[in-house]
């Protein structure tokens, strides 16, 4: 997955670094359906907290993408970034 990742030339090294953890995560995780994600979001938080504390920026877009895809709506994503907020 890494070096698939260092192939991309129009990404940051944080956005890099994100889609690698978020990959990792959910390589270990079985096929959710979207009414899951607001919990699979939660326990990413929690098993990744001190490596996003890092990767905020590419937290927040990440979530805002998952928003604008219909995949998360906006009262979710508000839970999770009060969630991450008091973490």
């Amino acid at each position: 997955t890494k070096l698939f990742l260092n192939e991309f030339a129009d990404c940051d090294n944080g956005e890099k670094d994100f889609m690698l953890l978020w990959n990792l995560f959910c390589l270990n995780k079985k096929v959710i359906s979207n009414s899951k994600l607001l919990d699979f979001c939660l326990e990413f938080i929690d098993l990744n907290f001190k490596n996003l504390l890092n990767l905020e920026y590419n937290f927040y877009l990440h979530l805002a993408n998952l928003c604008e895809n219909n995949l998360l709506n906006s009262q979710n994503v508000l839970f999770i970034l009060n969630y991450f907020e008091i973490k």
